[in-house]
């Protein structure tokens, strides 16, 4: 019986004990009794004033400074479709390519035969790329690429017949791509997680205690928690 509310960000949340108020970036207003709150580790580290700042009133300074000891990531993912696996009359059994290139990470489909490759750069490589077009971006992996594969770049380039470029630090509503440990994540993990007077519940990947954090499985399993932490603290 629930409502599923698809393009509507939001921008704040108005609360108090058993009460809150989700304004959004659309204009309507959500009244409930309790919320859960799975936004991502970039969302509440965004800085107030820029775009994608999750507005709190009260705030929460304790939480807001949990969640900026947490690392968090960027990453740009890259997957290219190719009208031929041309690669594996070099390389047959491709699997993954690690290098110092450019975008240094490749990945075949394999054993699936489908001429797909799929690039990755991480961490401060993917910060530098910040502000690149998502064009830039190709030539960037076409080039890496030509260099790798020992293809000449238009021969690469008559090869390509679909391409997708994420970069996941400019992504709104995201802003990075996983969370990873810092000196002290385990303390402020679990006061980002705390929830606050039974009415704001807390979950994503960033605030899972197990061993699988930084992936989708953390997220789901954080989500179920805080699901079951909220209906706990439902009255009877």
């Amino acid at each position: 019986g629930a409502a599923l509310y698809l393009a509507t960000p939001v921008q704040e949340i108005r609360w108090q004990p058993g009460r809150a108020a989700v304004s959004t970036t659309t204009g309507a207003t959500y009244h409930a009794q309790r919320v859960l709150c799975t936004v991502p580790l970039g969302v509440w580290q965004r800085p107030a004033g820029q775009p994608g700042y999750l507005g709190l009133s009260p705030d929460l300074p304790a939480h807001r400074a949990a969640a900026a000891q947490l690392g968090f990531g960027d990453v740009i993912k890259f997957v290219l479709e190719f009208r031929t696996p041309f690669w594996q009359e070099r390389l047959p059994e491709l699997e993954f390519l690690l290098s110092d290139a450019p975008v240094p990470t490749w990945w075949s489909q394999l054993p699936d035969p489908r001429p797909l490759l799929t690039g990755w750069v991480a961490g401060p490589a993917a910060q530098r790329l910040r502000i690149a077009s998502a064009s830039e971006l190709l030539d960037l992996a076409l080039a890496s690429l030509t260099q790798l594969l020992h293809v000449p770049l238009p021969e690469l380039r008559a090869q390509l017949c679909a391409s997708y470029v994420r970069n996941w630090g400019t992504e709104a509503h995201v802003y990075g791509a996983y969370s990873y440990p810092t000196v002290g994540s385990p303390a402020a993990r679990a006061a980002l997680a705390t929830p606050v007077a039974n009415t704001l519940f807390w979950a994503g990947e960033a605030l899972f205690e197990g061993p699988a954090g930084g992936t989708v499985e953390a997220a789901l399993a954080s989500g179920q928690l805080a699901a079951q932490a909220l209906l706990a603290a439902w009255p009877a």
